[in-house]
């Protein structure tokens, strides 16, 4: 579904969710996993950081790739990124279910911005984006 056209991913969706909600919701969930961050272009995923709280984001950096967190600290000014890292930090142990949340929400972002055309996700719709 993520490498064909976005309105016929989500008419497709559309039509999973009016048989099985729960069978589309998880769908949508496998369609953009947290790791795919690293796809969102730059101007669009710092658009999500505006809308994201530092707390929120610093759980669901716990679990999260080096390639994750790099896109994640380039895409904020620097004192910005040492408050994160500092954040992680003192926050100590987490639980995985609220890392798994925090990501979720955070993935749920993007694609509600991906569907307002807000950002792009490189690869989808069989576009890469380039430059």
């Amino acid at each position: 579904l993520n490498q064909i056209d976005g309105t016929i991913a989500e008419q497709i969706i559309d039509q999973i969710e009016e048989s099985d909600a729960d069978m589309a919701e998880e769908i949508k969930q496998m369609m953009f996993v947290f790791e795919d961050v690293v796809l969102v272009d730059d101007k669009g995923l710092q658009k999500v950081l505006r809308s994201v709280e530092s707390q929120e984001l610093a759980v669901a950096l716990k679990a999260a790739s080096d390639e994750v967190k790099q896109k994640i600290y380039r895409n904020m000014s620097q004192r910005a990124a040492e408050i994160l890292k500092e954040e992680m930090e003192v926050s100590g142990a987490v639980r995985m279910k609220d890392v798994t949340d925090a990501q979720q929400k955070i993935t749920r972002i993007i694609q509600d911005m991906e569907r307002k055309g807000e950002l792009n996700i490189n690869g989808r719709g069989g576009e890469e984006i380039v430059g």
